[in-house]
């Protein structure tokens, strides 16, 4: 097949950036699935708002150039896959062959304003399918857009390959993780960051020596740092105000990969209704614990593998369960570490043999395939 990924923010990016420097979950996801489809035999291309043209890892980059019309109709491609933003659908369907089917691949909730095209009936139209990332992701896309309703199907996010080579088959976890225990938080700073710095004094109190670390910012957004909104620069300068906590910031996921290792938990006091979680993935394939909340889509991706802390009460409730559940996570480690390692080894496995990206392109190439068919996407 000859399949087109296009994103419509036009951000200065390739399907190497992914290696070189932080990118979004969406934009990562893409970028690794278009590496593999290409290694599977396909014919891929990748256009966004990169400045020129290459081909890496044997798909076709393209830049800004080819996002006049005729450009891409001249592709000819047999699907072409549009990420995170909607709206481009009516458009792209006039210039396109009549065979190309046309998909919409989104990550976010359906309040997010990048997807309010969705409620247009002539974007709905234009869509051979709308693709999500989980189940809970599709029932509130089926609630929100009924109009799509029928054209809706899950094909799940996957991790870094980086991640995945972290912890081989039987290599041991625990030797690696510090006591006093260390801490990340892999989010951007607006899901819950502000939580996690006024509970972690609390934390270390409970738990001395007992650090954090912060891989959060705006630059997956193409933001940069000098940029940043007011309010996340304050949230890094009480990062840094903070004893025992390290502001690192974004860094690109191979970079990331190496520090989780040594890192013990994962505590993401999450805020945000997640429809995916790939910093629980990673997290969980570098052999961290996890503790979370209990909203979206989280208890689907962590499939019983996090301690999930209830979101329904107050946030003053929230915070306080939050401390008992992290407190009692780090205490694992030291008081039961024969059980605490074959626990995470089972993690380790689960997320090797779940979150891969090559298994994750056999499933939209089984997906695709039966677009071009002519099979809708509910019998996928």
């Amino acid at each position: 097949m000859r399949i087109l990924f296009y994103d419509p923010n036009h951000a200065d990016y390739h399907v190497g950036s992914v290696f070189e420097r932080p990118l979004g979950g969406t934009q990562s996801a893409a970028c690794y699935l278009a590496m593999e489809l290409a290694r599977r035999g396909h014919e891929v291309a990748y256009l966004t708002g990169a400045a020129g043209n290459q081909t890496i890892a044997g798909v076709e980059c393209l830049g800004r150039g080819f996002l006049r019309g005729p450009a891409i109709a001249r592709l000819d491609a047999d699907v072409l896959i549009v990420v995170q933003r909607a709206g481009a659908a009516p458009a792209l369907r006039g210039l396109l062959p009549e065979k190309t089917r046309l998909v919409f691949w989104s990550a976010d909730t359906p309040n997010q304003s990048v997807l309010g095209p969705l409620h247009d009936p002539r974007e709905q139209a234009a869509l051979d399918a709308v693709v999500t990332v989980s189940d809970w992701q599709r029932r509130q896309f089926a609630a929100a857009f009924p109009g799509v309703a029928g054209k809706l199907a899950v094909v799940r996010y996957g991790m870094a390959p980086a991640f995945q080579a972290l912890y081989p088959p039987a290599a041991p976890v625990l030797p690696d993780k510090p006591w006093p225990p260390v801490l990340a938080y892999t989010s951007t700073p607006f899901r819950g960051l502000s939580v996690l710095i006024s509970i972690f004094p609390e934390i270390r109190r409970r738990v001395p020596g007992a650090r954090l670390r912060v891989f959060s910012g705006l630059q997956v957004y193409f933001v940069d740092r000098l940029a940043e909104s007011a309010d996340a620069r304050a949230l890094y300068d009480a990062c840094r105000k903070t004893d025992g906590i390290d502001y690192i910031g974004n860094l690109p996921q191979p970079e990331l990969a190496g520090h989780m290792r040594g890192i013990s938990m994962l505590c993401y006091p999450n805020t945000y209704e997640e429809t995916a979680c790939i910093s629980a993935m990673e997290a969980m394939a570098a052999g961290c614990s996890i503790v979370t909340s209990s909203l979206g889509a989280l208890p689907e991706t962590c499939a019983g593998r996090a301690r999930l802390v209830d979101r329904t009460g107050s946030m003053e409730e929230f915070a306080r369960h939050f401390i008992e559940a992290t407190v009692e996570e780090a205490q694992r480690q030291r008081n039961e570490p024969d059980a605490e390692e074959a626990r995470r080894r089972e993690h380790v496995d689960y997320a090797r043999r779940t979150f891969d990206w090559s298994l994750r392109a056999a499933e939209w190439e089984m997906f695709l395939l039966g677009l071009a068919a002519g099979r809708g996407p509910a019998e996928f």
